[in-house]
């Protein structure tokens, strides 16, 4: 046998930044090079997305069980939950396996990254070095990250360095993306603030800076100098060139990948930090000086394939989720949500992928029928359940299947060691804070960096979403259907349907010569319940009884709450078998006993029975047979009276 596959988890928020897309190109490449395999944990996140919606993809990242991998990579300056993150760093710091942190020191884990506080640090000297002074500073989501807050820190001390004085009002909150930096580029116009420089927290809120200000006139470097931190692939075609950081990030990546590996074969835990490289360029002021091996005519060529390549997937993809949305629109079921999902998922251009579903039974669970409560509860599924179903499985263009699996582990074993060098992408499916399930995606860069993609799986939220409420409004007509026939208070038939029901039944034992038998039982001692205890407590009786009706009526039997409290039980035997009656009556005595000794409540339960029997052939009308067992369930009534005098 060949050396065992090692199964690294990886935690990973907003997959769709610039920053997380490098890190996982350089983790790729390391699983590939060492036949690993990963499993990415990670969301979506855009800048529209509610709290809700945050909170609720977020909950992917409580799925995997550490334990079932052979070490974790952690991103935490990438999760921006509060709430995933510390329950994420609980379950690391109680963990056995080795761990590698990336760009966030957490004690007793080896951490990998880069410097970035003597990098912004630079960066904003440069700019003094340049003669300004008015410097404006966008940060990253200081709340949460630790990167943010270290760059934040970094620009504090280089101006406290120069003997600047620091305004709090120089300072705006973004959020690492294009449309943050735009917000805070349109608070600065409406506050006709126009600094001398910005140093912004990454390239992303660097370009939404520009392109707000080129549009009101403001002219980069001549009127405002600006500088990013991360070069991304447009920092150098940008016009003009962007000053920005480079981070290394896909080195980073692919040395966490390989740190990690080297402590798993028992390497000792150390830091590791990885040099920048500090990119000044024009819109800083600079003349651009860039390395003689970038050809900026050959990036141009690769990035507008890249474009070209990316809008052809993007129309494709849309096709694909327009056509698989109208189709969702006509299931009614899991099942046939499933059926159709088969048939789009060969078009997404993906070799694996598996649609990981929640315990059927506890994900469209009608409203329990809770007799003796006001209400119907519903439960709602807010969390994984404790096994996962592969409702859709696709490996290498083939359908497959695979036994019901814990979710710990996220994919099956035997499908997690077919082969090493893989990477998994893991999102959650969900619809508000309903939890379905989650999908897994063999990463193909066109595919899983496309919002279509994300786009495509909250379409399946939405649909099982709408098959669950179209069940849920079935359920709720057929209980209105039902209303006309069964008792609110004990669900059994009321006299509309327990006359409708028995008319085949005793039709049956017609055809089939047999006796037919009528309980009829009165609850004794009601009114005394209802004066000394109140109503609710006899209703609670009447409930208990008709539980114990419920209880002993099999199907061949039906039973009735023929109204206030008298029940009655209707059957059938055949010659010979006249002790089935007398067994159900000492079932059901039996039943009350139990109650009573179990004293769960203020009463005591009892009842009077009366039992009446004929030939079904010679029944025209249950309604002799009924009053016939009515009268003797008094004769019955009359004795115990007597016996208690």
């Amino acid at each position: 046998m060949g050396e065992k596959i090692k199964q690294i988890a990886v935690v990973l928020g907003a997959i769709n930044l610039d920053n997380q897309k490098k890190l996982l190109v350089g983790m790729e490449k390391a699983a590939k090079d060492f036949n690993a395999n990963l499993f990415v944990f990670t969301n979506y996140v855009g800048t529209r997305e509610t709290e809700e919606s945050i909170m609720a993809s977020s909950q992917i990242l409580s799925l995997p069980d550490f334990h079932t991998f052979d070490g974790v990579v952690l991103v935490p300056n990438t999760i921006h939950n509060p709430i995933a993150l510390k329950t994420i760093m609980e379950d690391i710091k109680k963990l056995d396996k080795p761990v590698v942190s990336l760009d966030r020191k957490i004690e007793g884990i080896s951490c990998v990254g880069i410097d970035s506080y003597a990098a912004e640090f630079e960066m904003v000297e440069h700019f003094i070095q340049h003669g300004y002074r008015d410097i404006v500073c966008i940060t990253g989501a200081t709340m949460v990250s630790t990167e943010a807050q270290k760059r934040l820190q970094a620009y504090k001390d280089a101006l406290e360095k120069h003997g600047i004085p620091f305004k709090q009002e120089n300072v705006y909150e973004g959020g690492f993306t294009m449309e943050t930096g735009i917000m805070a580029a349109q608070k600065m116009l409406e506050e006709n603030r126009i600094p001398e420089a910005i140093i912004s927290g990454n390239d992303d809120m660097a370009h939404g800076v520009i392109d707000v200000f080129k549009k009101a006139g403001i002219r980069i470097p001549e009127d405002v100098k600006i500088a990013g931190f991360d070069n991304g692939e447009l920092s150098q075609l940008n016009r003009p060139t962007l000053s920005t950081v480079d981070k290394n990030q896909i080195g980073v990546g692919y040395r966490a990948v390989e740190e990690l590996l080297a402590l798993i074969d028992g390497k000792e835990v150390e830091d590791v930090v990885l040099p920048c490289k500090m990119c000044y360029r024009e819109s800083c002021g600079c003349q651009s000086v860039e390395d003689g091996s970038v050809d900026i005519f050959q990036l141009a060529e690769e990035l507008k394939n890249k474009y070209v390549t990316q809008q052809i997937d993007t129309i494709f993809m849309a096709d694909v989720i327009r056509g698989m949305t109208t189709d969702f629109a006509k299931v009614r079921t899991p099942e046939e949500l499933y059926d159709v999902f088969h048939q789009y998922v060969s078009q997404m251009g993906v070799n694996t992928f598996y649609l990981c579903m929640c315990e059927k039974d506890k994900v469209f669970v009608l409203p329990e029928r809770n007799f003796g409560k006001n209400i119907d509860a519903q439960r709602i599924n807010n969390d994984y359940t404790e096994f996962i179903d592969i409702a859709v499985g696709y490996e290498k263009r083939q359908f497959v299947t695979y036994d019901r699996f814990e979710k710990g582990y996220v994919l099956p074993e035997e499908c997690r060691n077919k082969s090493g060098g893989n990477t998994f992408v893991v999102n959650q499916i969900f619809y508000q804070n309903y939890c379905y399930g989650y999908a897994v995606c063999q990463r193909v860069e066109s595919v899983v960096a496309s919002g279509l993609y994300y786009s495509m799986l909250m379409e399946i939220g939405v649909a099982l979403e709408n098959v669950r409420q179209s069940m849920l409004l079935k359920d709720a007509v057929d209980r209105l259907n039902g209303m006309w026939c069964y008792d609110n208070l004990t669900a059994l038939y009321n006299r509309s349907g327990f006359y409708y029901e028995a008319k085949s039944i005793l039709d049956n034992l017609r055809a089939e010569k047999k006796n037919v038998f009528i309980l009829f039982m009165d609850a004794d001692g009601l009114k005394a319940v209802n004066d000394n205890l109140g109503h609710e407590a006899g209703d609670l009786l009447i409930r208990e009884i008709g539980a114990i009706v419920h209880k002993n009526t099999t199907n061949e039997m039906l039973g009735m709450r023929y109204g206030g409290d008298e029940f009655v039980i209707f059957g059938g035997f055949a010659d010979g078998e006249e002790n089935k009656v007398k067994d159900l009556v000492s079932s059901i005595n039996l039943d009350i006993d139990r109650v009573n000794l179990a004293r769960k409540y203020p009463f005591r339960l009892s009842v009077s029975i009366g039992e009446s029997y004929l030939k079904a052939t010679d029944i025209e009308e249950l309604d002799v047979l009924i009053e016939q067992a009515d009268k003797e369930m008094y004769q019955e009534k009359r004795r115990k009276k007597m016996a208690r005098k």
